[in-house]
């Protein structure tokens, strides 16, 4: 099945939407540097185990950044850093433009980030470089947890189990043990500051001034304009990265279930099934048989 594409552009209230639960996702400072006193993001022992719930969350958050990243939105807002001496713009504007400049120590750059991305997720620019890491395992058992999700449809808890549902587990097992080996536990520390660099570039392209500079006043067409003929598919993109997020959210929030005995298969809310199958069709992925009852 084709992509559903909607034709209208997204509007930046998806994007804030989505950061808010990236934000949650990142953890107390006392409780990170408690866990990780020399903010080293150490490599997971070899053991399967699955991820902690934090570790996931983090990867859902980063897995929307890195999804992202694909827009275009940071390369943006990097070139008009650079030129913002010589841009003929309001105050507002260039004072934020002055301030992500101030702020370039503390955000992750470009090639960092990158490398970041190949290695949880095997996307991105870097991610030819390595293309037997852990994280190239990621999007194929994203993949296939979704497809089960999807065949299974809404379970709640303590439904009877069949065959579907315990697919869902298999592969949310699957998905979880994979993230945290590529993961680590000190992942969820890049969130705050990868969550910020994103929230301070949607504000500056959403700025009346910048968009003046192309003709533009809406965030998604100012984007567009700034990229120029090769923009992206911007709405295709902001579904993979959204709906990656919140099925990440879901395995997150049954974690602990995914832990216990093998058996058991945890619930399937509407959203988890909605979202399985809102990636699936923005990856251009088939949707597989839903279930009678599906919803």
């Amino acid at each position: 099945m084709t992509a559903l594409l909607l034709e209208a552009p997204p509007g930046t209230e998806e994007l804030l939407e989505a950061l808010a639960l990236a934000r949650e996702a990142a953890p107390p400072v006392a409780l990170a540097l408690a866990d990780d006193p020399l903010r080293l993001d150490l490599p997971a022992l070899p053991a399967l185990v699955v991820a902690a719930p934090e570790v996931l969350r983090a990867l859902g958050a980063l897995y929307f950044a890195a999804r992202l990243e694909d827009t275009g939105l940071l390369r943006a807002v990097d070139w008009l850093v650079r030129e913002r001496a010589t841009l003929r713009i309001p105050a507002s504007a260039a004072a934020q433009l002055e301030d992500i400049a101030r702020r370039r120590p503390e955000e992750l750059a470009a090639d960092q980030r990158a490398r970041l991305y190949a290695r949880l997720f095997a996307v991105g620019p870097a991610s030819a470089s390595d293309p037997g890491s852990a994280g190239s395992r990621f999007e194929p058992l994203l993949a296939a947890l979704c497809s089960a999700l999807v065949a299974c449809g809404v379970r709640g808890a303590g439904a009877p189990g069949d065959r579907a549902h315990a697919a869902v587990a298999h592969a949310a097992r699957e998905l979880a043990v994979a993230g945290g080996a590529a993961a680590g536990s000190g992942v969820a520390l890049f969130v705050p500051r990868v969550e910020g660099q994103l929230r301070r570039a949607i504000a500056v392209l959403s700025d009346p001034g910048i968009g003046a500079l192309v003709g533009q006043r809406a965030f998604w067409a100012t984007l567009t304009a700034l990229l120029g003929p090769n923009a992206p598919d911007h709405r295709r993109l902001l579904d993979i990265a959204r709906n990656g997020q919140q099925v990440l959210r879901w395995l997150a929030d049954v974690a602990a279930q995914l832990a216990g005995p093998a058996g058991v298969a945890p619930a399937v809310p509407s959203i988890a099934v909605t979202s399985a199958a809102g990636w699936l069709q923005a990856c251009g992925l088939a949707l597989p048989p839903r279930r009678e009852g599906w919803v």
